[in-house]
């Protein structure tokens, strides 16, 4: 899989690293020419497909779905076991993932910049940085996360996993005061 330096620019600010996918922000992609101060990420070796998607279209496909609210692309793309751990530990299962969008969830900047791939078995576990800037139900969810994504590739890669933490974090969700 090949290393690709990309960049992006969240609002006012460029964010740049080395990427086995692409960030994506504001509805367009570009790739950063090459630097000697980029850190290069830890990577195992790929298994070897020659007639299937590779892992680096799965992850470009994904961040433009992500950025378009399509959930339809998105649903090929999840594995029918897919669940997902929020910035707040909340879980989804794959419809609940699918159904953000039609629930309020809207991003305006989404990038995701892997720092490096495990290759285990026919999985593969990318780490890497999620950077947004949207609402959802008319609330900023703008933040930087930490995101592992698992997929499987047997027979094609499916993302079965993905887990948020906050890196710099949103708003923390409103709560009800506890009864007196």
């Amino acid at each position: 899989m090949s290393m690709l330096p990309v960049k992006a620019v969240v609002g006012s600010s460029a964010v740049a690293g080395n990427s086995e996918g692409v960030m994506v922000n504001s509805r367009a992609i570009e790739e950063a020419p090459s630097t000697a101060a980029a850190a290069q990420p830890t990577h195992s070796t790929p298994p070897r497909r020659s007639t299937m998607t590779t892992l680096d279209e799965q992850l470009t496909t994904w961040a433009r779905a992500e950025l378009n609210g399509d959930a339809q692309t998105l649903g090929t793309l999840l594995h029918a076991d897919f669940v997902a751990v929020g910035p707040f530990g909340f879980l989804l299962d794959r419809e609940q993932w699918l159904q953000r969008f039609t629930n309020g969830l809207n991003y305006t900047a989404f990038a995701f910049a892997p720092d490096g791939t495990r290759y285990i078995g026919g999985n593969a576990i990318v780490i890497g940085t999620q950077t947004q800037q949207g609402s959802h139900q008319d609330r900023s969810i703008d933040g930087a996360f930490r995101v592992t994504l698992v997929f499987t590739g047997d027979p094609e890669w499916r993302m079965v996993a993905v887990h948020l933490s906050l890196r710099t974090p949103p708003g923390a969700p409103a709560h009800s005061a506890p009864p007196a």
